[in-house]
């Protein structure tokens, strides 16, 4: 029973930011591949003087991942994570946060919560059967 509801849960997760977020095409920037996308773009930030990142997700396998990019004044999202591996996925935006007053920790703080906004569109009966857990 809780297989089947993982994939209902994914399968909602998947149908909900393709039918609600904007579809985006990030630029490559800097190929670190590491898993700590946050970090990256928090410290490409801070280190550029820009004011805002940006998260969303990249569809990997049918898999949503929660993924953190880098805008510039212009409006250019960078991927400085995946670097040239990024064309292969279809992204997805979900929100800024300005950096500017920004700690590494309320960062984390801010990855977190995405999960939570993301399991409020869950049915109650697929949080509660099976292992998605935000």
């Amino acid at each position: 029973m809780f297989s089947i509801l993982n994939n209902k849960a994914k399968e909602i997760i998947c149908e909900n930011i393709k039918s609600q977020l904007k579809q985006i095409y990030p630029i490559a920037g800097k190929c670190r591949y590491n898993y700590v996308c946050h970090i990256n773009a928090f410290n490409d930030a801070k280190k550029k003087g820009q004011k805002k990142i940006v998260a969303g997700f990249y569809m990997y396998n049918d898999s949503p991942c929660i993924h953190f990019y880098n805008i510039d004044s212009g409006g250019e999202i960078t991927d400085n994570t995946l670097g040239q591996c990024t064309y292969q996925f279809q992204h997805y935006i979900f929100d800024s946060f300005d950096v500017t007053n920004m700690s590494i920790y309320d960062l984390e703080k801010e990855f977190d919560a995405i999960r939570k906004r993301v399991a409020k569109g869950l049915p109650w009966y697929v949080r509660l059967l099976s292992n998605y857990r935000a």
